[in-house]
């Protein structure tokens, strides 16, 4: 039986955990075609230092040429994607800048895409192309899965379709990996889409209109096993965060409500 967790009280959040789930959030927006990197050099140029031996200084940003003014030079580098039409969402994962994305195949079937971005030149290596349902394409041990249930209505009578999410996570056997069962079903609108995020050994699933409500799924990133189901709060397209301590969900900018909540990694369905 899944244990309800009561709204607590605000509690502080570290400032780098809060941006880490807004740039999450950020991340599956479109790629338009320019992906821009900006490298900031910041040197000091003390009094004099243009007699000191070949180099140049970068021009200074701001203090003029007063002595010891610190000189900042922004430097931008980009790569026109616009013919890579296969790469729409770009990210940091397990350290590295990755885009990724999604073509028609043959015969109509959907192939995945991922490559990584050097962060200095924005050249891409690693292109690779399988099925959306491996794991390795997202740079993540787990994945959910997510996919309509032909003819099924969410709600009696009105139309609404249903969502199913399964867990892909990978295996020593081929194809190296393996994609379990539905753990969890969602209607087709807007506020109901599934949010998810990683931290410290665990895949964090959130829905608020499921079919068992708006609640929380603890996931092994090793087995993709359910290892709890949680009852929580509704809050409609929500940003979140993991980490040691849990998971954090907080109100986005489009989204609503006022309240941070916290759940410890610990908690289980008991």
């Amino acid at each position: 039986m899944a244990a309800t967790v009561e709204p607590p009280p605000v509690e502080a959040l570290d400032a780098g955990v809060i941006e880490d789930a807004r740039a999450r959030q950020r991340r599956h927006r479109r790629v338009a075609g320019v992906i821009a990197a900006a490298a900031v050099v910041v040197a000091a140029v003390a009094y004099g230092a243009s007699g000191s031996g070949g180099g140049h200084s970068a021009p200074a940003a701001s203090g003029g040429n007063r002595p010891g003014a610190a000189s900042i030079h922004h430097v931008v580098t980009e790569k026109n994607l616009s013919n890579d039409d296969n790469y729409n969402s770009i990210g940091r994962v397990g350290g590295r800048l990755v885009v990724t994305g999604s073509t028609v195949g043959r015969h109509g079937t959907t192939v995945c895409d991922a490559a990584v971005v050097d962060p200095t030149t924005l050249a891409l290596s690693g292109v690779r192309s399988g099925s959306c349902d491996d794991p390795t394409l997202s740079g993540e041990p787990v994945l959910p899965i997510e996919a309509g249930e032909p003819r099924v209505p969410f709600f009696p009578h009105d139309g609404i379709g249903t969502d199913t999410l399964r867990i892909a996570h990978l295996t020593a056997a081929p194809p190296a990996y393996h994609v379990g069962p539905v753990v969890m079903r969602t209607p087709q609108i807007s506020t109901a889409h599934p949010v998810w995020a990683y931290g410290d050994g665990y895949l964090w699933l959130y829905d608020g209109t499921s079919s068992h409500g708006s609640e929380v799924l603890r996931i092994s990133e090793t087995s993709g096993a359910v290892l709890a189901r949680v009852s929580m709060p509704n809050l409609p397209r929500p940003i979140l965060a993991a980490d040691a301590d849990g998971l954090w969900m907080a109100p986005s900018v489009n989204g609503g409500g006022h309240a941070l909540y916290h759940l410890g990694a610990w908690v289980s369905n008991s």
